[in-house]
C-alpha cells in the first residue's frame, strides 16, 4: 500500500475525529442521542471508514458508546461517573499542587498569575463561558508545570469527558468569586512553598467543583 495513501487515510481519520469531537462539545450532536455511522458520514460529507476510525478512538476516550446493530450513543455523565472522575482528579491534581510547592528552585508561576487576572476581568464582564475556559487552563498549566507527561495526558482525557456537560453545568451553578479565591489560595500556597496547604487548597477546590456539578446532573438513586 503506497505511503501517500496511508498518510491521506490517517489525515482523514484525524479530521473526522476532530469534527466529531467538536460537534459533541458544542452540542451540535446531542448527548444521549443515538447516531449511526452512515448518518455521521453524510453529515460530514466523508466516507464511512474515517468516521468508523474516529468513533473507535472516541469510544476509547469514553465519549461515545458503540451499541452493536443499533448505532453510536453519544456519552453522557451521571453522578456516579462524576464521582469517579473527581476521585482521580483529586489524586492527580492535589499531588501536582503539592509537588510544585515542594520544588526548592524557583518556578515561573507568571502564566497562572495572568490566568487569575484575566479570570477576574471575565467575571466583571459576565463572560462566564470564558471564565470556565480559563479554569481549564489554570488546571492544565499546573499539570504542565509538574513536567509529568502522564499526569498531563490523563487529566486532558478526563477533562474531555467532563466537557460533555462541563461548560453548561458550571455556567449555571458556579460561584465565580469563590472559584477565583480558591485558585488564588492554591497559587499562593505553591508560591510560599507550603506543600500541605497547596494540597489542601486544591482538594477543597475540586470538592467544591464536584458539588457544583452534581447539582445540575439528574438525580439518580444511590
Amino acid at each position: 500500500m503506497p505511503k501517500s495513501y496511508k498518510r491521506r487515510k490517517h489525515l482523514l481519520s484525524d479530521e473526522a475525529y476532530e469534527k466529531l469531537k467538536k460537534h459533541i462539545f458544542l452540542g451540535k450532536i446531542k448527548v444521549g442521542e443515538l447516531e449511526t455511522e452512515r448518518g455521521l458520514a453524510e453529515r460530514f460529507n466523508m466516507s464511512r471508514t474515517p468516521i468508523r476510525e474516529a468513533i473507535l478512538k472516541l469510544e476509547k476516550e469514553g465519549l461515545v458508546t458503540v451499541i452493536p446493530r443499533e448505532g453510536i450513543l453519544i456519552g453522557s455523565l451521571n453522578r456516579f461517573d462524576l464521582k469517579e472522575i473527581f476521585e482521580i482528579r483529586r489524586l492527580l491534581e492535589s499531588f501536582s499542587a503539592e509537588k510544585l510547592a515542594r520544588v526548592k528552585s524557583d518556578i515561573d508561576f507568571s502564566k497562572l498569575e495572568k490566568i487569575i487576572i484575566n479570570a477576574r476581568k471575565r467575571i466583571s464582564k459576565k463572560n462566564y463561558v470564558g471564565f470556565v475556559d480559563l479554569d481549564r487552563e489554570f488546571h492544565s498549566t499546573i499539570a504542565e508545570l509538574t513536567k509529568n507527561r502522564y499526569v498531563v495526558r490523563f487529566l486532558e482525557d478526563i477533562r474531555d469527558v467532563m466537557n460533555l456537560s462541563g461548560i453548561k453545568a458550571l455556567t449555571k451553578s458556579w460561584d465565580y468569586e469563590q472559584v477565583l479565591r480558591e485558585h488564588t489560595e492554591i497559587l499562593d500556597a505553591m508560591k510560599k512553598k507550603d506543600p500541605s496547604s497547596a494540597k489542601k487548597a486544591m482538594d477543597k477546590h475540586l470538592l467544591n467543583t464536584f458539588k457544583a456539578m452534581i447539582r445540575i446532573l439528574p438525580k439518580i438513586e444511590d
